[in-house]
């Protein structure tokens, strides 16, 4: 499983479907025990390994797995890589070495994607067009997430997985911690944490989804991302409210200048404690704060686990003050 946005929910997902239906399975490689751990220890002849792999793992990959997965390719660790062919090139190493006896199972809605699956030895399978159950009631929102669900629904049928028992497991998953992650509502106020969303179009997608975002946490490490189509969703989107954090939040702020037509409330800091209470005094009653910084967490924070770790400590903190006083 490669891809740009959603490779842990969509490596889980398929974990957990194949787990339902009574494989042996392990979930190993970025998410869960690193690969090598794993096979220091006895393997079943019919063990099943669903791997999460990064652009850094798959840069010098031997090998290719016998399915491969890619979920979608946007901008990303560009610093690293050089560019976003360079990061491409990486992520496709997933079927460098791919035969003809081998699955690639791939999003057609990315033309990058699309053209690769054109020249891999590999039998190219595109995602399933349409989930062919109901999965509105389940926790996993948004475009993205259909995405995430009809990847994993091809996977599983590849292993003639019963429908009722991805439906069900579909149903019974919950998002991973700091990914569109329901914090709770406190202050009258819906909070939200993404902190996984590290370019602008991750953002998007949950500003989209979640449709009534009055606050937004954004900025971060600068990787020389753009951030003008970020400005115009936000814009678009009726945002009111919007922190912004080093280093990209200046350049943000510039672009959020340019595509906006109307005043927006902004507050620069380097504290999660003052971009909370700022949050919690100006975001409209009914209304969703949400993180999601479209930029790496390295400037103020060790990771986006640690900056997620952080905006929901306070939201909890301050909101105990705020019911305190009320």
């Amino acid at each position: 499983m490669t891809g740009s946005k959603g490779k842990s929910t969509t490596t889980t997902l398929i974990y957990r479907i194949l787990q339902a239906a009574g494989q042996h399975v392990k979930l190993a490689g970025n998410i869960g025990k690193p690969m090598l751990t794993e096979l220091m220890e006895p393997v079943l002849d019919d063990m099943i390994f669903v791997l999460e792999l990064s652009s850094y793992q798959l840069e010098d990959l031997a090998y290719s797995p016998n399915i491969s997965v890619f979920l979608n390719v946007f901008p990303e660790h560009l610093d690293y890589h050089g560019g976003l062919e360079q990061y491409f090139a990486a992520k496709s190493r997933i079927v460098a070495h791919a035969q003809s006896g081998d699955s690639f199972v791939y999003n057609s809605a990315h033309q990058r994607i699309a053209d690769l699956a054109l020249r891999t030895k590999a039998h190219a399978i595109p995602f399933v067009k349409k989930v062919s159950f109901d999965w509105g009631s389940s926790a996993l929102r948004g475009k993205h997430n259909e995405e995430d669900i009809r990847a994993a629904v091809t996977v599983a049928q590849l292993f003639d997985v019963p429908m009722d028992v991805i439906h069900t497991t579909v149903l019974a998953f919950e998002p991973l911690p700091h990914r569109m992650q329901f914090v709770g509502e406190f202050g009258g106020i819906k909070w939200y944490d993404d902190a996984i969303a590290t370019a602008p179009e991750p953002t998007m997608y949950a500003i989209d989804t979640l449709g009534d975002v009055d606050t937004i946490f954004l900025g971060g490490t600068d990787r020389g991302l753009e951030f003008d189509k970020l400005a115009e969703k936000v814009c678009g989107a009726g945002i009111h409210n919007v922190v912004l954090f080093p280093d990209t939040g200046a350049r943000i702020a510039e672009a959020l200048k340019h595509h906006c037509g109307r005043q927006l409330n902004i507050l620069e800091t380097k504290s999660m404690e003052e971009a909370v209470k700022f949050a919690y005094t100006h975001t409209a009653k009914g209304k969703s704060c949400l993180l999601s910084t479209a930029s790496p967490s390295y400037s103020l924070w060790k990771d986006f686990e640690d900056k997620g770790n952080t905006f929901q400590k306070w939201v909890r903190v301050i909101s105990s003050a705020y019911d305190t006083q009320t």
